[in-house]
């Protein structure tokens, strides 16, 4: 038996989109006040670009950070730790209604017992034989109180000429996805001015139509 199709009703799109944007102004508003350069990543710049708005079956937004900028922010900080720049970012998107997301790493091992968390604020990257000093952030993970939605900020990093997305784990490459690497494009979004990810970045990611949708609940 062919399974129904799922449709949401326009009042359902319309508060989807309302808790979409209330993520993303908390979000931006806690970015901003940091000095962070930031840009729409991945399927939030694909919406914005392509249909100018979040797409509705989206749960989180995205927005992609360089790493020299995170790495500007960590040296602004009276003790230039990443201990003390993560405390920052966390405060500071805190003050925007929006708690970091933990993560579930092991599931209990015995009936009844609990699963091992780990913070999501930041998830690293760690290569084999790395120690954990030398891990390097490569996505923080909020959630929105008031909306219930998450926004993540993906660090996009310069390697071997390309601008890699280490949070992409495998999507592309054994690592992550690549890029060649771009500006972010201003743009006009929910009438604000922001940034998004180039349409250039966008094909090489979904490929030359990416402006067509591909149906109902697809990118």
């Amino acid at each position: 038996m062919p399974m129904k199709k799922f449709h949401m009703t326009p009042t359902e799109l319309k508060l989807k989109q309302e808790r979409l944007n209330a993520a993303f102004k908390a979000g931006k508003s806690a970015i901003e006040e940091l000095g962070l350069p930031y840009f729409l990543a991945k399927n939030s710049a694909l919406g914005a670009l392509r249909e100018g708005q979040f797409q509705p079956f989206d749960d989180d937004v995205i927005v992609g950070v360089y790493a020299w900028d995170l790495a500007a922010l960590q040296r602004a900080c009276p003790q230039p730790t990443a201990a003390r720049r993560d405390g920052r970012l966390i405060s500071a998107f805190a003050r925007f209604g929006m708690e970091p997301v933990n993560e579930v790493v092991e599931s209990g091992s015995k009936q009844g017992s609990n699963p091992t968390t780990e913070s999501a604020c930041p998830r690293y990257f760690l290569a084999e034989g790395w120690s954990k000093e030398m891990a390097f952030p490569i996505l923080y993970k909020f959630t929105h109180q008031e909306s219930l939605v998450r926004f993540d900020i993906v660090v996009f990093a310069q390697q071997f000429g390309q601008l890699w997305d280490f949070a992409d784990g495998g999507a592309e490459t054994s690592c992550g996805w690549r890029y060649t690497p771009f500006s972010p494009q201003p743009m006009e979004f929910e009438k604000t001015m922001t940034f998004s990810m180039p349409a250039s970045a966008l094909e090489e990611h979904y490929g030359q139509d990416w402006h067509v949708p591909k149906g109902t609940g697809y990118i």
